[in-house]
């Protein structure tokens, strides 16, 4: 493994600050409200019915709206605003018709933005009051992109036709390649880093973090082109930077493999690496490396980055996880007959097992580390790190 890449950029804390867990910063009295009505939708969906005196409807609201109020208290404290500070970048991830609601990729976005899309047409306005955060229990959502993007340990050469039929995914072989094969293959010490791959990594990652210094309140970047510490930057990369905010943080990424592996050389590795495939352990640790490099990929970007939870002031917090949340949710738009569709299908998904199965043979270093990435995530959405 090429480990010498991992001192290229600082640490990803720079970023988002220490990580620490929410429990025992909240008091005693909305720690039990929180348990109380947790307790209430586990057992809703366990039995499929809820308690005595609780209506299902009743149960899910509750439980989504102790989420949001739950957050809203912690993002008080200055520890957790360090894990989640306000970021104005982020209101381009928010559907806002016919309600605003954020979804991260691998949490239900295709889903989620199609079905709204189709059914905006047909609910007049916006319903402000019902703001949503849609969460997605980090380790399954991890367990989601390995047998999407990395075909569930399967060889490359499997992204075929029959994968895209099943999947429903357009994406071709060599723009896969591009964004997930080749960067992996590169931390996995299989192929030799670039000179011109190294150093549009190095820049795009400084560009990334001195845009994000001068964005303001709307999200837009205002910069001095006169200023010194602009000039250090080339105009092509202070926009590459700009088109990270836009598009994640990956977009560095893809434009130092596009300027490190060109023509020949390009189509050479990819027959040579057309039988590769990676283990779950390997791509955790390219996650934890694209996150150290400081461009890291939105599939498996924590949902803390992407949907601002300290700044966006939600009402609800859904969980993918429980379908009856969603339908509760899409009733108070008051329409009938409406269900959020099947989600997107996966190829490999372990029978009778939960996707904490993957996980069960992860050194304990490395899930370690993996809790402390997505520690803002379990903490703030109301996730055991233990259970999916």
């Amino acid at each position: 493994m090429f480990m010498v890449l991992y001192s290229w950029s600082s640490s990803h804390h720079e970023f988002l600050g220490d990580s620490r867990t929410t429990a025992g910063h909240l008091g005693s009295s909305e720690l039990r409200e929180w348990s109380s009505l947790s307790l209430i939708s586990q057992r809703e969906h366990q039995v499929g019915s809820a308690p005595f005196g609780v209506s299902r409807e009743n149960a899910d609201g509750q439980v989504m709206k102790v989420r949001a109020k739950y957050l809203r208290q912690a993002c008080e404290k200055p520890e957790i605003r360090q894990i989640a500070p306000p970021r104005p970048w982020t209101k381009k991830r928010v559907i806002l018709h016919p309600l605003p609601l954020c979804v991260a990729p691998k949490g239900g976005s295709i889903t989620w933005r199609t079905f709204l899309r189709e059914l905006s047409y047909h609910v007049p306005g916006t319903r402000q009051d019902l703001k949503t955060l849609v969460s997605r229990h980090p380790l399954s959502r991890l367990a989601s992109v390995y047998r999407d993007k990395y075909l569930n340990g399967s060889p490359l050469m499997a992204y075929n036709r029959t994968f895209k039929k099943i999947t429903g995914s357009t994406q071709t072989w060599r723009g896969r390649w591009v964004k997930y094969w080749l960067p992996a293959l590169i931390h996995k010490g299989l192929i030799k880093p670039s000179p011109k791959f190294l150093k549009v990594i190095n820049e795009a990652s400084e560009a990334f973090k001195f845009v994000v210094k001068h964005i303001n309140v709307s999200g837009h970047v205002n910069l001095n082109t006169s200023s010194k510490e602009v000039s250090s930057f080339t105009p092509s990369m202070l926009d590459l930077a700009k088109r990270m905010l836009l598009n994640g943080r990956n977009v560095g990424m893809v434009a130092a493999i596009n300027a490190g592996y060109r023509g020949r050389e390009n189509n050479k590795f990819q027959r040579l690496f057309r039988n590769s495939s990676f283990s779950f352990v390997e791509f955790l640790e390219h996650v934890l490396w694209t996150w150290d490099l400081g461009l890291v990929d939105s599939h498996w970007t924590p949902v803390c980055e992407l949907c601002d939870p300290c700044g966006a002031n939600y009402s609800y917090i859904l969980h993918l996880e429980n379908p009856t949340e969603s339908a509760y949710l899409l009733s108070l738009l008051q329409t009938q007959n409406i269900s959020l569709p099947k989600r997107h299908k996966s190829i490999g998904s372990p029978k009778n097992y939960s996707d904490l199965w993957y996980f069960k043979d992860v050194p304990e270093e490395l899930m370690s580390k993996i809790h402390k990435l997505y520690r803002g995530d379990f903490d703030l959405f109301g996730y055991d790190e233990n259970h999916i």
